[in-house]
């Protein structure tokens, strides 16, 4: 049984009401038709305390892509992110508040390929071209903008095997 902030997360994280085709028809009185829909990576498999949040995402990458399909013929582009860890303010405020010392970001992402967390800005950079003309051929796209293969082992830098 879900807890009501369970409840809460899924019911606002993944079956809101605009996610019904008939709901979104407004959309075809713009020339440029792009829903764009920002999940996360724990939409395959989370920590064990984010599993609400994880089933929610995994519903939202679900419903985009079957949003894609229902609103084609309306030449409604409909794409899903999943974004990995990312160095926000509220990341590293919700990060102080269960205990984390305020450099536990960067501690973190010095472990990671490019030495830290993605940044908003480079998401936004993905939300602008897929907004664009140059992304009209395709819809119903789901992309993992991640620094790990998604499948692959996280493995800190130190414990990394040398190729």
């Amino acid at each position: 049984m879900l807890r009501s902030d369970d409840a809460d997360v899924y019911d606002h994280g993944a079956v809101d009401e605009w996610l019904v085709p008939a709901n979104v028809a407004w959309l075809t009185q713009y020339e440029d038709r792009v829903i764009l829909n920002i999940a996360s990576v724990n939409a395959y498999a989370g920590w064990p305390d984010l599993v609400v949040y994880a089933s929610a995402k995994a519903a939202l990458v679900t419903a985009s892509k079957n949003l894609a399909n229902a609103l084609k013929y309306a030449r409604v582009r409909v794409y899903c992110l999943n974004p990995g860890w990312i160095d926000t303010e509220g990341e590293r405020a919700m990060m102080t508040r269960v205990g984390h010392p305020p450099d536990f970001l960067d501690r973190e992402g010095g472990q990671f390929p490019l030495g830290r967390l993605m940044k908003p800005q480079e998401i936004a950079e993905v939300v602008a071209f897929l907004a664009s003309d140059k992304a009209a051929a395709f819809s119903g796209t789901v992309i993992e903008l991640e620094q790990f293969p998604l499948g692959g082992m996280y493995n800190p830098r130190d414990t990394e095997p040398t190729p």
